[in-house]
């Protein structure tokens, strides 16, 4: 038990050492190191208070221990920037894993900074995985929007709202602007569902975004997909 949580010890170490050479290499290259599963393992085990289990355990990859109840927990990351691909899938989820939650860690590509992470349950992630005719289902995979419709927000980074600038001269407002990527809308909101669906929709589902953003209480929260 001792040389398991020692491993355990180590390892978290060796992750925060890599996190700031993987986001260098991102921002030289333009491309992933290939250890964001592991750092998003590192990011959730840090803020969550997790307990990160042995190296090659079947099924889930930490514990979260609330009283005498033990959650086992699958972790998968995904890291965004400029040129994001809106399709983006979560890794391969088994559906026969011991496991009770699964967990979404939403990254900044150019920091590996954790911006979102989101939590489904571990049955909800398995009933869509196994709904007949899906794509997901083949694949053992599912997109970022669809794993977003099931699971809910847990941590956030704190982010603030993006105020629409004002004209020096006259005071008035020159938006309406994107409040994830700072893109002008021409006096209305027109063409908004395109840009948003283009763009954004790896952060929220249009439909939930657009009454936010109409009203203007739409927080941002997506790591910067200009």
């Amino acid at each position: 038990m001792e040389d398991e949580k020692a491993g355990a010890a180590r390892i978290e170490q060796i992750l925060a050492e890599v996190k700031p050479l993987a986001a260098e290499y991102y921002r030289l290259t333009g491309k992933p190191l290939g250890v964001t599963g592991e750092v998003a393992e590192y990011l959730a085990a840090t803020i969550l208070d997790l307990e990160l289990a042995p190296a090659r355990t079947a099924g889930y990859d930490a514990l979260r221990r609330n009283g005498g109840l033990v959650e086992k927990i699958q972790i998968k990351g995904r890291a965004y920037g400029e040129n994001a691909n809106p399709g983006q899938r979560l890794g391969r989820i088994k559906l026969d894993a011991d496991c009770d939650v699964v967990m979404l860690v939403v990254m900044d590509s150019a920091t590996l900074e954790a911006r979102e992470i989101l939590e489904a349950s571990y049955a909800d992630v398995v009933e869509v995985l196994s709904r007949p005719g899906s794509r997901a289902r083949d694949r053992g995979q599912l997109g970022i929007a669809t794993f977003r419709a099931i699971s809910r927000t847990i941590w956030a980074a704190e982010r603030p709202v993006v105020a629409a600038p004002t004209c020096i001269a006259t005071g008035v407002a020159q938006g309406p602007f994107c409040p994830e990527c700072g893109h002008e809308f021409r006096g209305t909101w027109g063409g908004i569902d395109a840009h948003w669906k283009s763009r954004h929709d790896h952060i929220m589902p249009y439909e939930e975004a657009w009454p936010l953003l109409r009203s203007g209480r739409y927080v941002a929260r997506g790591p910067g997909s200009a």
